[in-house]
């Protein structure tokens, strides 16, 4: 009897298993939505993905001096080269005060990346329509030509304040940077869900294969 059921809770947990690597390479594919945040990181500020293991709320709000930027990187680095495709849009919002977005060259954003070495790198993008200006958020549409995010390195954004004054972004969840829908995932799946979907069907199958032997002898 004990044995019967040490072999079913072994299958069981091969199954949880399968189920839970598999849902992590799920969902590792998409758009993904980076919240900025007021977290200060080597670069500047931190922004976190949406429900992400570095999602641990938004707060306050960044102020950029006139003629200056400020630059947010990804909560997690590249686990591999990442490149994202040219077929779709980041979409980046801005919360902030009014006037800012009414002459859209005051508010530049760039999408690029950045590494401890060399610091920032911007990917070249091209702005897709009008800015939109509406109920404080400033919202910009940029494509990029394949551009990748090298293994280490961060996703950042940078915001310049073309302005002749002080501007503020406001990092309590309103602001974020969009990922295109086409995108590969990132920072990737780990390898480690890999494996674990390897370990999985490989355990899966020898229990099926056990499972058939034993039904043979018994008959």
């Amino acid at each position: 009897m004990n044995r019967v059921i040490v072999k079913t809770a072994v299958g069981l947990f091969l199954a949880l298993v399968l189920l839970f690597s598999m849902t992590t390479l799920a969902l590792a594919d998409g758009s993904q939505t980076w919240l900025l945040d007021s977290e200060i990181t080597a670069a500047g500020y931190e922004m976190e993905k949406e429900g992400g293991p570095g999602d641990d709320g938004q707060t306050g709000n960044v102020t950029i001096a006139a003629g200056s930027s400020a630059i947010w990187l990804a909560d997690q680095a590249a686990a591999c080269n990442v490149t994202f495709p040219s077929d779709d849009a980041w979409v980046i919002k801005i919360c902030t005060y009014e006037d800012w977005g009414l002459n859209g060259n005051k508010c530049e954003t760039k999408v690029g990346s950045w590494n401890t070495t060399n610091g920032w790198d911007e990917i070249p993008t091209t702005t897709i329509g009008s800015i939109i200006w509406k109920n404080n958020i400033l919202k910009v549409q940029l494509q990029a030509n394949n551009a990748t995010i090298l293994q280490g390195d961060y996703l950042a954004l940078k915001i310049t304040n073309k302005d002749s004054e002080d501007r503020t972004v406001e990092t309590d969840g309103c602001s974020s940077l969009q990922s295109p829908c086409t995108e590969p995932g990132y920072p990737v799946a780990e390898v480690v869900s890999g494996v674990l979907v390897g370990l999985g069907l490989l355990g899966l199958a020898g229990y099926a294969g056990w499972k058939r032997r034993k039904a043979s002898a018994d008959a």
